[in-house]
């Protein structure tokens, strides 16, 4: 019976022993994980670290005594408490740990001087949840809805099917870090060759606002080419006489499929002609093109003089939903991962708030295509007429055209659209080049569409530096912990109870071996 008690005392002293242990390593442990802000990131493909190209890329700016202002319009712990953006959050912590990074998070919604000096001109149409990147005189932006992507599709029915979710992020990030330290001008080509309109003879302020922005403006006649320069940011058609050529439309569908972006602004043309060639770039992106000059019938809606220079509204194309829980509800509305076809891009929100009305000049309109191609594109309009506007029938090769009016919503007078499956390329068609010219640029009735046009080229030129990092998937085995202190806490335990298991049988086998 003794021999009996001296074995529960032997082993309630052992469990004591064991509780110690885990209670005298544990805290420590905690301490120290703390103290160190330590993390580990057991994901398979180290979805919460960052790459070996942007350590490697920081650390070498560190050395330089490189310093970036790094400015993420949303609180961090907005996006600690959310398991939609989880990757993001550690990155940003990651990113902020850098000397070359002097981070900056606040809500732009309480702080509107702040966002004011990282736009000063309006034209970026920052919003919650993006990020600027300030290098001396070079901003770049960031997107907080380009940042995520959704792999869905639409079925045969037309019902959107959720699908692989992957995060984008430290590519565009360290990307746009990389263009403002390297101060890379990406270049906008002016198409020539077909009768455009030139920078020299009419866009000669519109150049200057580009070189402004971090832009520069060239010319390109593609049938001197075999291909689109390497260098080339986007692409811009401004009001074409005639058609471009097989081989230019191929030249130019192999830019988009490489991600690239283009501008049309194809203005009234009343020759008897097709431009199935632009045409066709366009109906691939779902976009159609009317053959037509907008008139305003109503005498109060058009400048004076000219019911051809009509009062349009801009469509509100930010976020608007408003589902999932009040504590989500923030960053959902404004970091929607793309996973339907509209309203996945913000251009004219900060331009609706200025209360300025929006005039377009001799304009064609557009409509939209709901071909197979839908299913990839995230598309919208972004100008439309009053519903007392027309389409007049102008040019093209149809016999006998019908007046086009749109007496629910107007006439679409400029529209967007971005293929996912073509490496997310974008397009943004005007129905006017005439708005962007010399003599029109200080006018304040084309103050809208002349920002809408800045605010675009940023939106297509995103990021100017492609790093190569892959996008990461998003991976649901997730454990819920109430914040970050507590989640290093059960780390610390977890880490602790090995030990000591390994502790008293490392003990045990000693002890054994002694007898």
């Amino acid at each position: 019976m003794s021999k009996m008690n001296a074995k529960k005392r032997k082993a309630t002293g052992i469990a004591w022993i064991m509780i110690i242990l885990v209670i005298a390593i544990a805290i420590p442990l905690n301490l120290i994980a703390n103290k160190l802000d330590m993390n580990f990131d057991m994901t398979p493909k180290k979805l919460y670290s960052l790459s070996d190209t942007t350590t490697d890329y920081l650390d070498e700016l560190d050395e330089s005594g490189d310093k970036i202002d790094f400015y993420f319009l949303m609180k961090m712990d907005t996006l600690e408490t959310s398991d939609d953006y989880i990757a993001l959050y550690n990155m940003l912590k990651q990113y902020s740990k850098y000397k070359c990074i002097n981070f900056v998070d606040f809500d732009p919604d309480e702080n509107p001087e702040l966002v004011d000096s990282l736009n000063p001109d309006g034209y970026l149409t920052l919003s919650s949840g993006d990020i600027v990147i300030k290098h001396g005189s070079v901003t770049k932006r960031v997107t907080g809805k380009s940042m995520y992507r959704n792999s869905g599709s639409y079925d045969d029915s037309g019902n959107y099917t959720s699908g692989v979710t992957y995060f984008e992020g430290e590519n565009l990030i360290t990307g746009a870090i990389k263009a403002a330290v390297s101060d890379i001008t990406p270049k906008v080509y002016f198409l020539s060759g077909h009768g455009e309109l030139t920078i020299e003879d009419n866009f000669t302020k519109l150049s200057s606002n580009l070189s402004n922005y971090n832009y520069s403006a060239e010319e390109l006649d593609l049938s001197t080419v075999d291909a689109v320069p390497d260098d080339a940011a986007i692409l811009v058609e401004a009001a074409p006489e005639k058609d471009i050529t097989d081989s230019e439309k191929e030249m130019i569908n192999e830019f988009l499929d490489n991600g690239g972006n283009i501008t049309f602004m194809i203005s009234p043309n009343k020759s008897k002609q097709e431009y199935k060639n632009i045409e066709s770039i366009m109906e691939d992106y779902c976009i159609g093109m009317h053959y037509d000059r907008v008139k305003e019938t109503n005498n109060s809606l058009h400048l004076d003089g000219d019911a051809y220079a009509v009062e349009c509204n801009l469509t509100e194309v930010s976020d608007s939903d408003e589902e999932g829980s009040s504590e989500n509800s923030q960053y959902v509305d404004i970091m929607t991962v793309n996973d339907s076809y509209a309203g996945d891009v913000d251009l004219t929100s900060g331009l609706i708030s200025n209360g300025l009305y929006t005039y377009m000049p001799e304009s064609r309109s557009f409509y939209f295509l709901y071909n197979d191609n839908l299913s990839t594109m995230d598309i919208n309009t972004l100008i439309t007429t009053n519903t007392t506007a027309e389409g007049e029938p102008y040019g093209g090769t149809e016999d006998d055209p019908d007046v086009l009016k749109d007496t629910t919503s107007g006439l679409c007078l400029s529209a967007y659209s971005m293929d996912k499956s073509r490496n997310d390329s974008k397009i943004v068609c005007f129905g006017s080049a005439d708005f962007l010219k010399d003599e029109n640029m200080e006018s304040g009735y084309y103050i809208n569409p002349l920002y809408l046009f800045l605010s675009s080229v940023s939106w297509m030129q995103s990021s100017d530096i492609d790093m190569g990092i892959a996008s990461k998937e998003e991976v649901n085995d997730k454990m819920h912990f109430e914040n970050e202190a507590s989640a290093k806490t059960y780390m610390a335990v977890f880490m602790a109870i090995p030990v000591v298991v390994a502790a008293v049988g490392l003990g045990v086998w000693i002890k054994r071996r002694k007898a």
